[in-house]
This record gives structure tokens, sequence and C-alpha cells, in this order.
């Protein structure tokens, strides 16, 4: 394979990144993370079908304007925490047309994600304000099939 100079300049630049903050690894700071049952009534739900379910979480958010509601299988949904709890910090690079920037993601049990910028990070770890949150519930994986996400975008 092969790679571009800005792609091995960008792969040997996060290796050195990754090398740097290794051993610094400090904990974002999440203020309030939510549970199913305080954002969905979840004894309102008893006796739907996993497509009823679905449309009330994905009506609850259609009309937040810095919060997304995702409903996937819940598979997907145990598969995604099984992974993260293996690997709490991933740098992400997030390409656009004049360049890139890095994120770093940050999974803290049992099943949230905040993302912030690298470079916010390497300054002050304890002070990285996240860019955005994920919340992963698979709580209705046993009961529906199905796991719901909910995004929170921070401006």
């Amino acid at each position: 394979m092969i790679l571009s100079s800005s792609t091995r300049m960008f792969a040997s630049s996060n290796r050195r990144l990754l090398y740097q903050t290794k051993f610094a690894l400090s904990t974002l700071s999440f203020a309030s993370p939510k549970a199913l049952d305080e954002i969905l009534k979840t004894d309102m739900i008893t006796g739907k079908t996993a497509d009823e379910v679905s449309s009330l979480w994905m009506g609850y958010h259609a009309d937040k304007e810095d919060t997304i509601g995702i409903c996937c299988k819940g598979s997907q949904a145990k598969l995604v925490i099984e992974r993260a709890a293996g690997h709490e910090f991933i740098v992400q690079p997030i390409f656009r047309e004049d360049g890139f920037f890095n994120l770093v993601s940050q999974f803290q049990n049992p099943r949230y994600f905040l993302l912030c910028l690298l470079e916010d990070y390497q300054q002050n770890p304890s002070n990285a304000n996240p860019l955005l949150t994920m919340s992963v519930f698979d709580d209705l994986h046993d009961s529906h099939g199905e796991s719901r996400k909910r995004i929170i975008c921070f401006s």
C-alpha cells in the first residue's frame, strides 16, 4: 500500500502524540450522565413493540437542537461497549478539505463516551471541555432487541 506524505505525517505525529500522553491520561468530566429511565419512561413502554419504542425515542429527540437520538440493534451496542472497555482512550482524526484535526475519545463505564479536541486535552486533561458526549443504552436489548444512543453536542 502506498501512503501519501500527508498520511505518513499524520500517522507519525499521532504516534508521537499518543506516546506523549500515554502516561498522563486523565479523566474528562461528564457533568450529569443520565440513565435511560430518566429520558424515557421505561414503565410506559411495557407491551410496546420495538418499532413503537423507536418511534417514541426518535420523536422525543426530533425537536432537540443539540441532541441526537439513534436506534440500533442491541447486539451492535453491546459490541461497541465491549470494544470500548478495552480501549478507553482513542485519538480520532477528523479529515476536512484543508487538513485535519484530532479528537480524543474517552470511554467511561458503564456506557458513556466523551470527545474533546486533542489540543485541549494535551494542555490540561482535567480541564478539557467535551465537544460532545454519547451515551449507549442497552437496557432494552433483552426485551426489545434494540438499543438507544444519545449524542449531546456542546457549543
